[in-house]
């Protein structure tokens, strides 16, 4: 096991590295530059005419991450390949010694601390189950015999053996295994493990390294492809744990001509995320690339020393000069508002070179537990894009640590994947009113909540669109952003306009994460424009009601109006020489309603409907009716001997009959469409049978606590077509034999 112990060995060695490889630069003015063309050149032409027209020597090319190639030129070969129409620019290539691109010395895990055990993803049991996923190491090189990695291949960008992608230091293995190391019986696990790890080998066995070869890693990365979709990329993440000076000009490198960041954007815009580590100068992070470049995930470094949360884990780890605190910012760690997480990054236990094992620190070991974590995501999520495997892990992330450490007082959040699960799915859905949406000719707008219905495990981004919009209807959403978790509504207005034909219209609400997860949302539209039909209604007398002098009491019924969709109102109305005036507005379950009419006045009703989608019909009016009145003795009427004739202000004429003995009768001829017997009510008053037309049809009783006169005690509708006889027979009723009749009531048309 090697370790890599005292501050100043260590930077001596990196010293002495430096010098190394810049003892090993052939002498003369030659230099190695990067010669960077138009897009859209010929490489290997630009490249042949190079060599053939100054002499260059050519000793690498690029093709995806931008077009060019590195090449020993003398100065006046600079100047000669300036002058050439496909050159855009030549610049020195830089050397970026160890002592910057490495970011870690001496190795922890950190695989409790970021609840890799508890992630729905995977099941870390000891049994190798690959993580789906292709995960590029730009680094030293891997060990591609280590019995703890699936390293897939690689390419070596340190010299003309591409095929040299080995680890000759330990760096590169070491932060392969934090990322993907095999789920079995023996040394570490990694984050994503079993994951294919590809060696993208771009610093040297002292690990120092040329721009020329990030760029040649770079461009290496962004010309794969997925075998089985040639259409994206082969590579889904990159782990960049190194560094050199530098910062971002928040335009791709395009201002600053930094031809590092600008093969960067190339590779994330082709939807590779790359995640870096912030270097450790206990300094700003924006000092430092890639670290600095927003389009990557930069990393800072927790120090943790029990694998987890609480900070009771004590000094355990000395490292990089000193005991660190257990859930503190790592005291070597870079910081600021360019770092995006933080993730344990002192004495992390790993692979390394040979087969073998050890522990190491540094922002270069915390990145890679964050590179685990994005290939965990992309692999039940392929294709997802650097910017959401950024928010989702920033989502997940926690801040259950001493963040009063940061030294930018910004806390970072701290990764977690004990939520990071395969991708779930949801089930939206639209917000309708119980009767759906009805409009009639006259048009609507609706505003129609959308609820995504996101299951547990679904955060992802919904994008919604509008699949559907039947003219004429028109539709308008209140978004075009994706929706992240948590926000879960959104709003479809639906406009129909006035006079649209009368019929169904469905608005189709495409609610998607990407290609993997998408549902449509139907929104039915009935446009209804025939107007309900309703029955004109009927009146009659209404039993146990008190008439006046002058006015009676009855009731107007009518049957439930006919339409298309709900009834949801009816007018009470009453036709007169103006046109039909409103008398109530009554609620969908009407079907009556009570008025006073003067006797022998005539009076004309009506009804009409309203349905819910608007639609409002014409009045239904039925014959004009009039109520008259017959004395208890008037034309028509007969009676028995045994009644008595009183005058009283109560009785409905002046005056009424009363009879006492049983069997005593009375009967009334008439003709029309409804009657009533009016009588006084009172503690003496007893009971009578009523037959209409000869047949029993009921017995009234004509009790009441206290007495009153101009009580309807009996009513019935009958065929106005018809003559009709009402009698009544007294009953004789012990202790109350008394029945006192005012007269009758008729209802005619």
């Amino acid at each position: 096991m090697s370790r890599l112990r005292p501050v100043l060995a260590a930077l001596l060695l990196i010293a002495l590295a430096g010098q190394a490889v810049l003892a090993g630069e052939p002498a003369g003015q030659a230099e190695r530059m990067i010669v960077v063309l138009r897009s859209g050149a010929n490489v290997g032409a630009a490249v042949l005419r190079a060599e053939r027209e100054v002499g260059a020597r050519v000793e690498g090319r690029f093709g995806a991450a931008l077009r060019g190639y590195v090449a020993r030129l003398s100065p006046g070969q600079v100047r000669a390949l300036r002058r050439q129409a496909d050159v855009v620019a030549v610049v020195a290539d830089e050397l970026f010694p160890a002592g910057e691109t490495l970011t870690g010395q001496t190795t922890p895990t950190g695989i409790s601390r970021i609840f890799a055990t508890r992630s729905p993803a995977i099941k870390i049991d000891g049994i190798d189950d690959a993580v789906d996923a292709d995960v590029a190491i730009f680094d030293t090189g891997i060990d591609p015999t280590h019995p703890d990695l699936r390293v897939a291949g690689g390419y070596n960008c340190t010299s003309t053996n591409r095929a040299d992608w080995g680890d000759e230091m330990w760096h590169g293995s070491h932060v392969a295994g934090t990322v993907g190391a095999i789920d079995n019986d023996i040394g570490a696990v990694g984050v994503a493990p079993g994951v294919r790890l590809w060696s993208v080998r771009v610093l040297n066995s002292s690990g120092a390294g040329y721009l020329s070869w990030w760029l040649c890693g770079l461009d290496w990365i962004a010309a794969q492809r997925d075998p089985k979709d040639t259409s994206r990329p082969l590579i889904e993440v990159v782990n960049m744990s190194l560094t050199a000076s530098g910062s971002d000009d928040h335009a791709c490198g395009t201002v600053n001509g930094d031809l590092f960041h600008q093969a960067i954007c190339r590779v994330t815009g082709l939807g590779i995320t790359v995640v870096a580590a912030a270097a450790n100068d206990a300094a700003s992070a924006s000092r430092r690339r890639p670290a600095a470049y927003d389009e990557v995930i930069t990393v800072s470094a927790l120090a943790d020393t029990d694998g987890k949360p609480g900070g009771t884990g004590g000094h355990r780890c000395y490292d990089w000069g000193s005991y660190d605190v257990d859930d503190t910012f790592a005291d070597f760690s870079n910081y600021g508002h360019d770092v995006d997480l933080i993730a344990p990054g002192k004495c992390i236990w790993s692979t390394s070179r040979n087969g073998g094992y050890t522990t190491s620190s540094g922002t270069s070991m915390a990145a890679p537990h964050v590179t685990g974590a994005a290939a965990l995501y992309l692999a039940s999520r392929p294709g997802a894009p650097p910017a959401e495997v950024r928010w989702a892990l920033r989502y997940l992330a926690n801040k259950d640590w001493r963040t009063s450490t940061d030294p930018d007082g910004v806390p970072d959040p701290l990764l977690d994947v004990s939520r990071l699960g395969r991708l779930g799915d949801f089930a939206p859905s639209a917000s309708l009113p119980p009767d759906g949406l009805l409009a009639n000719e006259d048009g609507a707008t609706y505003a129609i909540p959308l609820a995504l219905g996101r299951g547990t495990d679904f955060i992802e981004p919904v994008s919604l669109s509008l699949a559907a919009v039947p003219a004429p209807v028109g539709a308008v959403l209140s978004t075009s952003a994706a929706l992240y978790a948590p926000a879960s509504t959104a709003t479809v207005t639906i406009t129909v306009p006035p006079a649209t034909p009368a019929g169904t219209y469905t608005v189709v609400v495409r609610a998607a994460y990407r290609s993997l997860r998408v549902h449509d949302v139907q929104i039915p539209v009935v446009v209804e424009n025939e107007p309900p039909i309703a029955s004109a209604p009927k009146a009659a007398f209404v039993t146990g009601t008190q008439t006046g002098h002058t006015t009676v009491p009855i009731r107007l019924r009518w049957a439930a109006a006919s339409d298309q969709s709900r009834i949801v109102a009816y007018d009470l109305g009453e036709v007169g020489a103006d046109g039909t005036l409103v008398l109530a507005s009554l609620g969908e379950s009407a079907r009556s309603a009570d008025r006073r009419v003067s006797i022998g006045t005539r009076h004309t009703y009506a009804v009409r409907a309203s349905d819910i989608a608007g639609n409002t019909g014409d009045w239904a009016a039925a014959a004009a009716l009039r109520v008259s009145v017959t004395a208890e003795s008037g034309t028509g009427t007969s009676r028995s001997s045994g009644w008595a004739r009183y005058s009283s202000t109560r009785a409905l004429g002046g005056s009424a009959l009363y009879a006492t003995r049983a069997g005593a009768w009375l009967r009334y001829r008439f003709t029309g469409s409804a009657v009533a017997l009016v009588g006084a009510r009172g503690p003496t008053r007893g009971t009578a049978a009523i037959y209409v037309d000869g047949a029993y049809v009921r017995t009234v009783d004509a009790y009441a606590p206290s007495a009153s006169g101009r009580w309807i005690l009996f009513a019935r509708r009958l065929d106005p077509t018809r003559t009709h006889v009402i009698e009544l027979r007294l009953k004789g009723t012990w202790g109350r034999p008394r029945f006192d009749v005012d007269g009758f009531l008729v209802l005619r048309t």
